[in-house]
């Protein structure tokens, strides 16, 4: 009887105290980075047995290897875990894209039981399928050339948010929705070729969604639509998207050379009275943010430490940690920096945080809406 440990070493995939867990014919382990719960599939899990018994993960004992891996899924086999998790380690149909799309998956949750008013774009791409990659070569004759058979990619799953309806093809598409440039362009799982499409299934066993009234969206949509439409920022990004969108539909590309170089004169026109606008504007901004706005940062690093909350201005201070190839064209562009860091997205979800604290605020001095004993 192979045990635990014997089964591809799956104490190496221990991480803290949180060992692997078998589910749906995958392992899952803790990311010990992002401390989310991440899937190994049986292939790659084949791969894992070889290399440690012989460092090659073609040979001919490969299908021992696979018995070894199938058997360590169903060992640590555990269908509960997830259902009975603490928050934040997510629940079956939307873990397995934690890592990738669990912004989105926390977000529609969060959503479908009246918890949070969302902000942002149109809708998230609109994926909401798992594919599995299967090797043609498994199911070929032993002996037959099978370096080059390639591999099938087939849908296996779908994700469905807790009210029963699917995010494929919608997406989550957001209370309060801002223009975004990406509206101009046909990026979605909705302008893909054969895309599955939405539909719903029944609503989780104990779905009670919270009254929608103590969000107070219709309010909050009335004030936040009034001040995009007096945002030169948002306006210039409407601008744009209107004429992506005619472009895309007249489907044509002068090829005169006084045309296309008149085309480009006009942008470039058009980019430098914008950049002059935003110059002027933005410094008499700076001044009105300094006394609105205090930021202060609070990193993993801190709360480990315990560590004080510490003042800092965001558009001094560089957060992007990430290596990056040097941008040959970076010093070409003369755009004005946001006033204090804040893009016009991230100025008005501010805004709409502070409504919304507002009218919280004033409901419960009126006494209304009264909150019902799961609210409290």
């Amino acid at each position: 009887m192979l045990t635990y440990e014997d089964c591809i070493a799956l104490a190496e995939l221990t991480e803290d105290t949180s060992k692997p867990v078998g589910f749906h014919n995958a392992l899952f382990v803790l990311d010990p980075d992002t401390r989310l719960w991440v899937s190994l599939p049986v292939e790659a899990l084949v791969k894992h047995v070889a290399e440690l018994h012989d460092g090659n993960d073609h040979c001919s004992r490969s299908s021992d290897y696979r018995a070894i891996a199938q058997h360590a899924i169903s060992l640590a086999d555990d269908s509960k875990f997830f259902a009975s998790a603490p928050v934040g380690i997510a629940c079956p149909g939307g873990f397995y894209q934690l890592a990738e799309g669990g912004i989105s998956w926390v977000a529609g949750a969060l959503q479908d039981f009246n918890r949070v008013a969302i902000v942002g774009e149109s809708s998230t791409f609109g994926k909401g399928t798992v594919q599995q990659p299967m090797p043609i070569a498994e199911m070929m004759p032993f002996f037959a050339a099978r370096e080059r058979a390639g591999y099938l990619k087939l849908t296996i799953q779908k994700f469905y948010r807790p009210s029963g309806s699917s995010t494929q093809m919608d997406g989550v598409v957001p209370q309060l929705v801002l223009p975004s440039l990406m509206d101009g362009l046909e990026i979605g799982e909705s302008f893909l070729d054969n895309a599955m499409p939405h539909d719903r299934i029944n609503p989780a066993p104990g779905f009670k969604p919270l009254d929608d009234k103590a969000l107070f969206l219709p309010r909050l949509k009335e004030m936040s639509q009034q001040r995009v439409n007096d945002s030169k920022d948002f306006n210039y990004i409407i601008e744009d998207v209107m004429k992506n969108k005619e472009r895309i539909k007249n489907n044509k590309v002068y090829l005169n050379k006084a045309t296309r170089e008149r085309e480009l004169a006009e942008a470039e026109t058009l980019r430098r009275e914008r950049n002059s606008e935003r110059r002027q504007r933005f410094s008499s901004m700076v001044a009105e943010d300094k006394k609105a706005f205090h930021f202060f940062k609070l990193t993993l690093d801190d709360l480990d430490k315990n560590a004080d909350l510490h003042e800092y201005d965001p558009a001094a201070e560089n957060a992007d940690y990430m290596r990056r190839a040097k941008d040959e064209t970076a010093d070409l562009d003369d755009s004005p920096k946001w006033s204090s860091g804040l893009d016009p997205v991230k100025r008005e979800s501010i805004m709409i945080l502070r409504d919304l604290t507002n009218l919280t605020e004033i409901a419960r001095l009126a006494g209304a809406p009264k909150k019902s004993p799961e609210e409290n």
